[in-house]
């Protein structure tokens, strides 16, 4: 006799595919839920750390630290003490990388510069390549429109379950069937949002629309962007802020198909 596996339910971008949520239950109940209406109404409120990301251009270590050439290419720029990942990086065997602390920022108003940290690296400054990831002390708390969330019961999946955000649904002709973890590595599919302009640059390989929520940094309050096409080939996409308020500070929330959720730094409006 053949049985069912353990199921979650798992709520995501409708279009998009970027997992939001995902839960279980203690036992099945009589009547499966079909549309995410059964469990969000007025939206969905999701709450996030802001990280920031750096492109490495250039390492080199002395004297037990670090130094490292990176340009922002999302987020705000990161303080001293923050913490970070460095991946990617093979100089000197890779001993670059890792999990630690930034003993220094130096950075440009383009959000290029230099970073240190402690590290037993040693090697001279050269060219070099990787990705910097730093966790701000912010937050990101805003409603996500029930209008845009889809609903999908699935094999239950405990590495989904732990990271959910980190996931997306994986569709098999139109139909979404699963979810699977992003690669791991950003490269393949980072967006990148820069801001004055604000500017959506998707991976080489998306296809489809970008869809930005657009959020009050004081109030929370979010607005949702109209459908914004990626062209074909990829290039750099200007966003229009023509509905925002110039007086207000915001941050874009950027959904792309196939890629995780992109944070901006904060701009105005």
């Amino acid at each position: 006799m053949s049985t069912t596996p353990p199921q979650m339910d798992v709520l995501y971008m409708q279009t998009f595919l970027q997992v939001l949520g995902i839960f279980t239950r203690k036992a099945e109940p009589g009547q499966i839920e079909a549309t995410a209406g059964a469990f969000v109404t007025n939206g969905f409120r999701l709450s996030m750390p802001v990280y920031t990301t750096m492109q490495i251009s250039r390492t080199g270590g002395a004297g037990g630290m670090a130094t490292l050439n990176v340009q922002v290419v999302a987020g705000d720029p990161p303080q001293v003490g923050a913490n970070v990942v460095v991946q990617g990086t093979t100089q000197d065997s890779g001993a670059f990388n890792g999990a630690t602390q930034l003993t220094g920022v130096t950075l440009s108003a383009s959000g290029s510069g230099t970073v240190t940290y402690d590290s037993t690296a040693n090697a001279a400054t050269a060219p070099d390549s990787g990705w910097l990831i730093a966790q701000t002390p912010k937050i990101i708390d805003f409603v996500i429109p029930a209008s845009l969330i889809g609903l999908l019961r699935t094999n239950f999946s405990l590495s989904a379950l732990t990271q959910p955000t980190g996931c997306c649904v994986t569709p098999s002709t139109g139909t979404p069937t699963g979810v699977t973890l992003f690669p791991a590595s950003p490269s393949s599919n980072t967006v990148i949002v820069a801001v004055n302009p604000l500017t959506i640059t998707p991976p080489s390989t998306a296809t489809g629309t970008i869809m930005i929520l657009y959020q009050d940094v004081t109030t929370g309050a979010t607005t949702p962007s109209e459908p914004i096409s990626i062209p074909s080939p990829v290039t750099p996409v200007p966003v229009p802020l023509g509905s925002l308020d110039p007086a207000k500070t915001y941050r874009a929330i950027v959904f792309v198909p196939g890629s995780p959720i992109a944070v901006s730094g904060s701009f105005q409006g």
